[in-house]
């Protein structure tokens, strides 16, 4: 939430502004710097109050493509506001215009002040409460926080949920929707208050107005940039362990905007290797194809793989000597696509990377290289061939030494 405070007074002769500290608080709470007028050309969300005579009018700007609700409030001394305060509206992305007056009243003196306040999202904003989400994971990972969690789930995360998840397992789309917030260039993390605002992010809206959250990704680990419409499934990032954090795992939450203050989150069930469930702290949630006695990574319980390769398992566009570009997670079938396996440690290797439909019955395609002892690094390309039906979700397995070491899940059309 963007917070702001100006103050007037009729008796002075030149208008005081006075800025506060300035938070958005999303569901990151992370903080942003800001300007206190839209004149500066600074902010994504602004407010510029004007006063003409004994009128003071209040124009909004809102220099995101999406909807935003924003609540302003008052102190008014000898003046009558056009709207009850506090006064929250939706502005529609890119919205200028004017949404609120005050005017003096005709004896005594008189003078104002204000604060407004931010959060992405409609007020108009609904829930689907017969949606069923994808698990935003492959394989299987303990859920260590649920709906009601003591350690932060209550407010505005009432209905978040944690999984345990070491740093760099990809986080795949729960639900289709448009990407409106991401970030990714934060490295700090911690249970520690000082940490709250460090998060690495990817915010998701559905056509139903409702958000979703995907939060603690690694630095440098969001694989989508804004304006980006994904599909379920779709690659949007590698978990990680940044911001208010008591350990590696993935943070998700479905939310509307009730005011420029607050949010409600709401209860949220998924599609399981086990059927239709709801999250329940303490229980393992396994992707439909996986075995749900599948071994649960932690941060405690590495990876069973030798640990040669790293978990940054990408399916990409391009990759040449600048590294990999492109890895957005949705191809047409004449692209070439390469994906593309770090290797810590020089050494010989055999890899093997499988191709499957997870939603459809058919035999996996493989591709396999042996890595010589000078290799610093490898990378494999597929071009899909109408001869294997390559349109549709495809999923890409790495085997290092015949030890399956990741997965990533990427679209063809």
């Amino acid at each position: 939430m963007d917070k702001r405070r100006f103050e007037h007074r009729a008796f002075a002769a030149l208008k005081v502004a006075t800025l506060a500290t300035v938070i958005l608080c999303n569901p990151l709470s992370r903080s942003l710097s800001a300007e206190p007028s839209c004149a500066i050309g600074m902010g994504t969300v602004c407010v510029d109050a004007v006063q003409r005579g004994e009128t003071v009018t209040f124009t909004a700007q809102n220099r995101e493509t999406y909807e935003v609700t924003i609540t302003i409030n008052g102190n008014l001394k000898n003046m009558t506001s056009s709207m009850r305060l506090p006064y929250s509206r939706t502005l529609p992305g890119k919205f200028n215009g004017p949404i609120l007056t005050w005017k003096a009243n005709p004896r005594g003196a008189w003078s104002w002040t204000y604060t407004f306040n931010w959060t992405p999202g409609s007020l108009e904003g609904r829930h689907d409460s017969s949606v069923v989400y994808d698990l935003p994971f492959h394989g299987a990972h303990k859920i260590v926080q649920g709906f009601h969690g003591s350690f932060s789930h209550t407010g505005d995360f009432e209905y978040a949920v944690d999984w345990e998840m070491p740093v760099g397992t990809s986080v795949f789309a729960a639900r289709e929707g448009v990407v409106i917030g991401a970030r990714s260039n934060m490295n700090e993390g911690g249970p520690e208050e000082r940490y709250r605002n460090s998060a690495n992010f990817v915010l998701i809206r559905h056509s139903d107005g409702s958000i979703g959250s995907y939060d603690h990704f690694k630095q440098g680990g969001v694989a989508v940039r804004v304006g980006d419409r994904v599909e379920r499934g779709t690659l949007i990032g590698y978990s990680g362990n940044t911001g208010f954090s008591g350990g590696p795992h993935l943070h998700f939450f479905v939310f509307r905007a009730k005011d420029g203050f607050t949010r409600e989150s709401f209860p949220i069930k998924f599609n399981t290797a086990s059927g239709v469930t709801v999250p329940q702290e303490g229980a393992v949630n396994s992707s439909p194809g996986s075995s749900s006695t599948e071994a649960v990574e932690t941060a405690e319980q590495p990876r069973t793989t030798p640990g040669n390769v790293t978990g940054d398992l990408r399916v990409c566009g391009i990759v040449d000597n600048s590294g990999p570009r492109n890895c957005k997670g949705d191809y047409k079938t004449t692209d070439k696509i390469f994906v593309y396996v770090p290797i810590k440690k020089p050494g010989a290797y055999k890899f093997r990377i499988s191709f499957t439909k997870p939603f459809e019955k058919s035999q996996p395609v493989n591709t396999e290289i042996t890595t010589e002892a000078d290799w610093g690094y490898s990378y494999f390309w597929i071009t899909p061939s109408e001869e294997r039906s390559p349109s549709g979700t495809w999923e890409a397995t790495i085997y290092v030494n015949e030890h399956p070491e990741g997965s990533v899940r990427f679209n063809a059309k």
